[in-house]
């Protein structure tokens, strides 16, 4: 995650003072860069808060927090050391998913289709090389899992509290409005959507829009 992402407090601090920490927002905002991610992330503050409000309010919520910082604190410097509560935790994790968890890697992106057409494009079928090569960035590939996403309320485990399927509920459907409406806008114009839609860097429903966080914010 990199050396001081633990000391970050807020999702907007991984945004604004990590990840794009030598880009003002303002010129973030007028380039269009990362806008729907952005959106996104603006609803991780509120999440965190009402997440960790239910979460309060379970049993054995003090005695968790003690073993949560010990546990922080035993990592280093190196690790998430200045982390400090479940809230901080929550907004640093959601951020950095949305970012990484939700859209497709490098990995990903070399086993689309247009990529790999141009592996041998004289070729119209499949050699040996050709297997090798997608076997071999296959196995770098961590696929997408229902009920894993951030704001999933479908998580896959038994006796979850229903104050916190609540708050995941709620923000699982802001963000699928998001999705909904950026969707909407990029498929409005097919051309565009045609030449365009494959490198910019915004967020659309389950990755459809083909667009890539992590190569547009690494490079």
């Amino acid at each position: 995650m990199g050396r001081g992402w633990g000391e970050l407090k807020s999702a907007d601090e991984y945004v604004y003072k990590f990840l794009f920490k030598n880009i003002p927002q303002a010129v973030l905002d007028a380039s269009g860069i990362c806008v729907e991610y952005r959106k996104q992330a603006a609803l991780i503050g509120d999440f965190a808060t009402e997440l960790d409000n239910a979460l309060q309010k379970l049993e054995g919520y003090q005695e968790a927090t003690v073993m949560f910082q010990k546990l922080c604190v035993s990592t280093g410097g190196n690790g998430v050391g200045g982390v400090t509560s479940f809230k901080q935790f929550i907004e640093l994790m959601s951020a950095s998913g949305l970012l990484h968890g939700c859209t497709l890697s490098m990995s990903r992106l070399s086993l689309q289709a247009p990529m790999i057409a141009i592996l041998n494009p004289n070729n119209p079928n499949f050699d040996g090389k050709d297997t090798f090569y997608i076997n071999l960035i296959a196995l770098t590939i961590v696929g997408a899992l229902d009920g894993y996403s951030v704001f999933s309320s479908s998580i896959p485990y038994d006796e979850v509290p229903a104050s916190v399927i609540q708050v995941l509920k709620k923000y699982e459907d802001k963000s699928a409005a998001l999705q909904g409406q950026f969707f909407e806008e990029i498929t409005s114009n097919k051309q565009y959507f045609k030449d365009f839609g494959f490198i910019q860097t915004d967020h659309g429903p389950e990755g459809i829009d083909g667009k890539q966080y992590t190569i547009a914010t690494y490079i």
